[in-house]
């Protein structure tokens, strides 16, 4: 007599929860596209970098790594309330502060000649305030993004400070060239260079208190003091240059580097008037002081013989003002925008 056990086993199942981010409103205008971000874009969204992201807009890349925004990779000016603005401020900003996100993709003279504007409109907070940080360090060589925001809310004024570093420090690189030059003769020389070593350091860093008096559609106070400083920018690039008529290798050098601080004003003013006009001032103020060096030398392989010794310093004091004014009047289908602006540099 046999007997036969059956055994079934259990599998506990659960359902994954889907992360739906829904499309946002757009409303489309003769000048613009206006998107309004939905409830789900807000709540994915750490900052106004990923937010943009998840607006979802056409032909737009957003890299978050590298701090690029492109549209049919061409660089996109940003703007918060009409003033310019980095995307470091932009970064900063809370999702549930973004009101709208104005998309102009055939912008006019306004814009100073960019390939396309996005213009995102924001409201303070009545009360409170946030702090906002972010790291991004690579692993495997000495390079990193970081960034700090914080700001302080009283009815419709903000105070904000903010920071950014970059670290770039000894990361390896190299060049490699072949060129071919042609004497009206006909004779040609070729130049081949093989690197044997290189690397670049890239490393800055900025500092920015802020102020913002803000009443939606009817007023912008934007004014800032920032300061950006610039450690020593240096790329170094050796190698062995062959030419085509010569058997003697050449030991090449090229060594540059480039420091310096920059402290810089801004102030923004926009103001909203009856049956759709307004008036925006936009004022900048920069000064530069930095040093720049270059050093190019070439040494004979075998003999160690100086061939060529190239040796540049450079120091730079440059100021740079600007303001502009302009009047813009919008009707239904159609917008108007007049406006003067006066630049002047001094450099030394």
């Amino acid at each position: 007599m046999s007997s036969q056990q059956q055994q079934s086993d259990t599998i506990a199942t659960q359902e994954l929860q889907e992360i739906v981010i829904q499309a946002p409103k757009v409303l489309r205008k003769s000048d613009m596209d206006v998107f309004y971000p939905s409830v789900s874009a807000i709540e994915h969204s750490k900052n106004g970098l990923q937010m943009l992201k998840n607006l979802m807009i056409p032909t737009l890349t957003v890299n978050e790594a590298l701090s690029s925004v492109t549209s049919s990779g061409q660089s996109v000016q940003v703007r918060i309330n009409g003033r310019e603005a980095s995307l470091d401020q932009v970064r900063n900003l809370l999702p549930e502060t973004i009101k709208r996100v104005e998309w102009i993709d055939n912008p006019g003279l306004r814009y100073k000649g960019a390939n396309a504007v996005l213009n995102f409109i924001v409201i303070n907070p009545s009360a409170g305030g946030s702090l906002m940080t972010q790291a991004m360090p690579a692993l495997n060589c000495s390079w990193g993004q970081y960034n700090a925001g914080l700001k302080l809310n009283n009815g419709r004024s903000q105070f904000g400070m903010s920071a950014n570093f970059k670290l770039t420090n000894k990361v390896e690189m190299h060049r490699e060239y072949h060129e071919v030059f042609t004497y009206p003769d006909g004779q040609t020389l070729t130049r081949t260079e093989t690197p044997t070593r290189g690397y670049m350091d890239a490393t800055f860093g900025g500092l920015q208190l802020d102020y913002s008096y803000i009443k939606p559609d009817t007023t912008v106070l934007w004014v800032a003091v920032h300061g950006y400083k610039a450690w020593p920018e240096t790329s170094l690039y050796e190698g062995l240059l062959s030419l085509s008529n010569s058997p003697d290798a050449i030991l090449l050098h090229d060594y540059n580097s480039k420091k310096g601080f920059t402290p810089s004003f801004q102030a923004y003013l926009e103001q909203h008037f009856g049956r759709g006009q307004l008036i925006a001032i936009d004022f900048n103020g920069s000064l530069y002081n930095g040093r720049t060096t270059h050093n190019y030398n070439e040494r004979d392989a075998a003999t160690e013989n100086q061939l060529t010794d190239v040796n540049t310093r450079i120091r730079d004091c440059n100021q740079a003002y600007g303001i502009e004014a302009n009047y813009i009047k919008n009707w239904k289908n159609s917008r108007l925008t007049a406006g003067v602006s006066y630049t002047a540099n001094r450099n030394r």
